[in-house]
């Protein structure tokens, strides 16, 4: 007997958690129009060390899907906008527009094999 942990697990956080986004599908079906879609933000501390002894600081922005809630899911190079407002608080670093929307590039796309998938995140500046 196989659990469905998509429906099971998936389905309730992405119902409790879920921040709406917009999903722009240049890249996986580049003759559709924008459609809305959830998504559970997340953010990842990346410290690198430098040669000089110091060390780097930044930070990864995923965002985690549900694959059974897109007929078709977004994949590398699309893009995804989301208003401000719904953006974590770990990723507020220097000046975000508290009244618009900020778009982002999908740079990779990361299956987890339990029905949902991992969306790495690049701000789009222009």
């Amino acid at each position: 007997m196989s659990i469905d942990f998509s429906a099971l697990v998936l389905a309730p956080a992405m119902a409790t958690f879920g921040r709406p986004v917009l999903i722009l599908p240049i890249a996986s079906q580049p003759i559709a129009a924008p459609y809305p879609a959830r998504g559970i933000w997340t953010v990842e501390s990346i410290n690198i060390p430098t040669e000089d002894g110091g060390t780097f600081s930044s930070v990864k922005l995923k965002l985690g899907i549900r694959l059974a809630d897109f007929t078709i899911a977004p994949n590398v190079e699309d893009r995804v906008a989301t208003a401000a407002s719904q953006l974590p608080l770990a990723y507020w670093q220097g000046v975000l527009p508290t009244d618009g929307n900020i778009d982002f590039i999908i740079d990779n796309f990361s299956p987890d094999g339990q029905g949902g998938a991992v969306l790495i995140l690049k701000r789009v500046t222009s």
